[in-house]
């Protein structure tokens, strides 16, 4: 492909108003086309280099300023390392988050090639591109290969992927990469979606700063009072069940009427501040600051808290303070342990409540009370404990015994499904 006219991209893009770029075919090299919606897409920057296509810009209905990357890697081995080194120092020219797309005829595991030799030491030239470009590989679905030759035996390798900034997770938390049938080409198309199934209601979690507000502890100690008096159940259990109820009525008033965010108090501190360098001075100016930035400090908190519990990390320290590795560690928590689909007779089942079912299924058939073995005179010698072991273990719990545990523990961590975590035990109980 060494030219591309209107008429030729019109006759691909059909679709309201576009722009595109072109990079004409190099001896064995492919040419390269990137074509983009206006009306979605505000170009910024473009570049045409041998083997990639790059743009940058905005996206306009979310403000989002990223680099879009259209790569057609080379297929001689030795070529490879400096295609990378050269694309690698083009990213880091840029301050800028990347999406990168395409053929890049590399894969990163053994397990992305079946059939013939693999270049092992390519592998890890690849591997070590990513590290250096902050970038990221993405859930694949649909299929693990998206190459093959077409030949007997085939050979299928997956050469065609996305990479993003590790922070596109932030803004787009549900992107994963789609396999799609294959046509007359030797290739599969993958798609770069944001897909997030709707499974239902999300389990209560009770979050650590919610701890520190008084309306919340006022809330909390009614709610006790109140189950104390009307409930003819005193046990904790009846206690914490209308206490949850009260704490999620609470909650969803608190997220409607709580304000803005730290990115929104932030860019009103900064215009008030651009007004003042310019020498623009209003009553109350600076008052408004000193207020700006009390808010926006406890804005951090609370949003620094409450990435640390989604994050559940266990080796974090008082003095540890970095809300986006938090935000970022729970986003890849999240993706990692998610349900994309399972897989029943070869069919692959993606419906949320399909998949509930079949859980429920399979859990309700290995886990019930029907004897799957016998065990009867065996003459085996178990060790057996002492009567002063046994006492020990039957004994009842003493009051002093359950403080301790209960104030020894970590406050993020939760000791039941029922949302509440330590930390409400020790705030509200102690």
């Amino acid at each position: 492909m060494e030219e591309v006219s209107l008429r030729d991209v019109r006759s691909i893009w059909n679709l309201g108003n576009f722009d595109f770029v072109f990079s004409p075919a190099t001896g064995s090299a492919g040419g390269l086309l990137c074509i983009w919606d206006t009306d979605f897409f505000q170009i910024g920057e473009k570049f045409a280099v041998h083997r990639f296509i790059a743009i940058t810009g905005v996206i306009k209905n979310s403000g989002f300023h990223c680099g879009l990357v259209n790569v057609y890697g080379p297929s001689t081995d030795s070529d490879k390392p400096n295609f990378l080194s050269k694309l690698l120092e083009f990213l880091k020219s840029k301050d800028i988050l990347w999406c990168l797309g395409g053929d890049f005829n590399l894969f990163l595991d053994q397990e992305e090639k079946l059939g013939l030799s693999m270049n092992v030491h390519l592998i890890d030239v690849f591997r070590d591109f990513i590290f250096e470009a902050e970038l990221m590989d993405l859930s694949l679905v649909g299929g693990k290969f998206t190459w093959c030759n077409n030949r007997d035996p085939p050979t299928f390798v997956r050469l065609d992927r996305f990479l993003i900034s590790t922070e596109f997770n932030l803004a787009f938390p549900g992107l994963l990469q789609k396999v799609l049938p294959k046509s007359f080409s030797d290739h599969n198309v993958v798609l770069l979606i944001s897909e997030q199934s709707n499974w239902g209601p999300k389990p209560f979690k009770c979050f650590n700063y919610w701890l520190e507000m008084e309306d919340f502890e006022a809330m909390v100690l009614k709610t006790f009072k109140d189950q104390r008096k009307n409930s003819t159940a005193y046990g904790i259990e009846s206690i914490l069940r209308g206490t949850k109820k009260a704490v999620k009525t609470w909650s969803g008033t608190f997220l409607k009427n709580k304000g803005r965010n730290s990115a929104d108090i932030a860019k009103e501190i900064d215009s008030i501040e651009a007004q003042l360098q310019q020498g623009i001075t209003n009553p109350g100016s600076y008052e408004s600051l000193r207020k700006l930035r009390s808010q926006l400090w406890a804005a951090y908190r609370k949003e620094e808290s409450e990435w640390l519990q989604k994050s559940r990390l266990r080796w974090f320290s008082e003095g540890d303070r970095n809300t986006r590795f938090f935000h970022l560690t729970a986003t890849e928590r999240r993706r990692v342990n998610q349900i994309k689909f399972l897989k029943r007779g070869g069919e692959e089942i993606s419906d949320p409540l399909v998949v509930k079912k079949m859980v429920k299924y399979h859990f309700s058939n290995s886990y019930n009370t029907t004897t799957a073995l016998e065990v009867e005179d065996l003459n085996l010698d178990f060790c057996k404990l002492s009567v002063e072991q046994a006492f020990i273990l039957e004994d009842r719990f003493r009051e002093e015994e359950v403080w301790a545990v209960l104030f020894s523990s970590d406050s993020n961590r939760a000791p039941g499904p029922d949302g509440f975590n330590m930390g409400f035990f020790q705030k509200k109980l102690g």
